[in-house]
This record gives C-alpha cells, sequence and structure tokens, in this order.
C-alpha cells in the first residue's frame, strides 16, 4: 500500500480525519479533501494569462507550496484552526488579491506602455506575496512531525526535502511553538524557492517590484507598497470571514480561541467592578432591554 494514503472524498472527509495521524497527500488529493479546484479556473480567468505560462508560474507554484503545506492549520486557536487551514486561507487570499489586481493600473505612476508592457509581471508579484505570506510559519510556530514506520518521529519544515518523498513516514501531527510573531515573517524569504526558478527571475530584473514583495514578506509594512496593500487587505478579509463562522470540529490544540478569551475576560470585568454597566461614573456601557428586542448604547464615560 502506498504511504501516501487514499481517502475517499467526501465534504465530511477532513472532519473525519485523525489529526495525531494525518495523510501524507499529493496535490490532488489536497484538492479533493479541501474542495479547491485543482485545476484554478477561477484564478486563470482572473490572473488572464496564457495556459501554459499559468501552468509553469501559478499552478506549479501553487502545487508546490500545497504540498508543503499539506493539512497544517492557519492558526493554534484564531483563523482556520483546523486541518487544511493554511492552505484554504492561502487560496481564499490569493482569489481576493486577483480581484482587486483588476481594477488596478500597476505599476503606480506607470506609463500606459509600462503598464501593458509589466501587467502580468504585477499579477505574478500580487500572487507571490499572497501565496508566500504565511509559508514562514511551518518553519516557526507551526510545525510538521512525521510519523515514520519505526514508530519514531521526525521534525519537517519546508527547508527540507519535500515531504512527499520520505518513504519511511506514514503520516504526521502538527505541533506549536510559542514565538515571536514576527519571526514567521522574518524567515519567509528563506522560502522564496516555493516559486520556479523563471518566476524568481522574473521579478528579481525589476527592483521596484522585487522590494515590495521581499518587505512585504518580512512584514515591513512601510516599504511593501501597493503589494503589500493589496495582500495584507486579502489576508485581513480572509481572517474576518472565516472567524464569523462556527470553530471547526476537528482543531489540533485545546487552546482557548482569541474571541472567547475576549469575551470572558470582558465578563470577568463586568462581574468584578471592573468595568461598569448601566451605573453612572467610569467606563461603562448602558442596556436597554426592550420585548423581543435588545439594543446597546454607545460606550462612553459618564
Amino acid at each position: 500500500m502506498s504511504r501516501i494514503a487514499e481517502i475517499p472524498p467526501s465534504d465530511s472527509a477532513i472532519q473525519q480525519l485523525d489529526v495525531t495521524a494525518l495523510p501524507i497527500a499529493v496535490y490532488d488529493r489536497l484538492c479533493s479533501l479541501t474542495g479547491l479546484d485543482p485545476d484554478l479556473r477561477e484564478w486563470r480567468a482572473l490572473a488572464g494569462m496564457d495556459d501554459k505560462v499559468f501552468n509553469v508560474l501559478i499552478r506549479q507554484a501553487f502545487v508546490h507550496y500545497s504540498e508543503s503545506v499539506q493539512l497544517a492549520p492557519a492558526s493554534e486557536a484564531h483563523h482556520h484552526c483546523g486541518p487544511g487551514g493554511l492552505l484554504l486561507h492561502t487560496h481564499d487570499v490569493i482569489t481576493l488579491a486577483l480581484k482587486r489586481r483588476r481594477a488596478l493600473q500597476l505599476p503606480l505612476g506607470g506609463s500606459i506602455s509600462e503598464i501593458n508592457e509589466k501587467r502580468h509581471l504585477w499579477t505574478y508579484g500580487i500572487f507571490a506575496a499572497c501565496l508566500l505570506h504565511d509559508i514562514g510559519k511551518l518553519a516557526s510556530t507551526i510545525r510538521i512531525i512525521l510519523n515514520l514506520r519505526n514508530g519514531q518521529k521526525r521534525p519537517w519544515n519546508p527547508h527540507d526535502e519535500p515531504i512527499t518523498a520520505f518513504p519511511e513516514a506514514v503520516s504526521y501531527s502538527i505541533q506549536f511553538q510559542k514565538l515571536p510573531y514576527a519571526y514567521h515573517h522574518q524567515v519567509a524569504p528563506t522560502l522564496f524557492d516555493i516559486l520556479p526558478r523563471v518566476a524568481r527571475s522574473w521579478i528579481a530584473n525589476d527592483t521596484v517590484l522585487m522590494k515590495q514583495l521581499c518587505a512585504h514578506l518580512r512584514g515591513d509594512r512601510y516599504e511593501s507598497g501597493v503589494i503589500g496593500e493589496i495582500a495584507e487587505a486579502a489576508d485581513m478579509t480572509s481572517t474576518a470571514r472565516n472567524l464569523q463562522l462556527p470553530m471547526p470540529k476537528q482543531r489540533f490544540s485545546a487552546a482557548v480561541p482569541v474571541i472567547d478569551r475576549f469575551i470572558g475576560a470582558i465578563r470577568a470585568w463586568i462581574k468584578e467592578g471592573e468595568l461598569k454597566i448601566n451605573v453612572n461614573g467610569g467606563w461603562g456601557g448602558w442596556i436597554r432591554l426592550e420585548p423581543a428586542t435588545s439594543s446597546a448604547g454607545v460606550w462612553r464615560k459618564n
């Protein structure tokens, strides 16, 4: 039997996985489990590239990325914290950013001829910024631990050989490390080779684009320019939309989500009198209850 597990495709398949022994999956299986389109037809339409060019520059990079992140989450107890969370979040961010890019003429301030000549280059720069924006997490706060046939465990990170190329590995689990949040930005540029060599060379020939892309990956909002603005806005939108959904049934950690900790803290402040409700004095709020409805007044100091 192949070490790359064969799992019948199903809408609920990803929620039935054992998060302590996740299957090492190739691209098509990862798409089947997460519900992504392996042909990336929406991206093809948004990018507007020739199919052969798209396959080399974008699809090949996304396949490499997908098989690197596998079914890792995007966070321990925040957004996209279930199996496949990082892959789904990245796909969502890229889709949002490519849609935004359609309304922009890039590079900003460029002549008509330059904008026309570099339209695909800047589209690719946005794709690359979004694709790699969280890849550093797998070399920092989120770690893949391979389960080997001999019963031992081995850490893996994207600098290693491809995870699908380990014949002794049968599955993997996820571990979390407490590190400064900025660290995953700091290591992201070291994983630039997720992109094909021809794509890296193409970007490197444009110093403005390269500067903005590298600044975004290392978390420098002041130097990341329009590339950073588009990628960050897409990242924030994807995160916000996911946080509106119920927590996934399958999670890698019992850590309390950030929003629950926040609500718990507010309740504790109210109970202990640190946050005053419906009383004069101090910072507080006024709440008025009416039949079948409730409305809260504006928080203000009385």
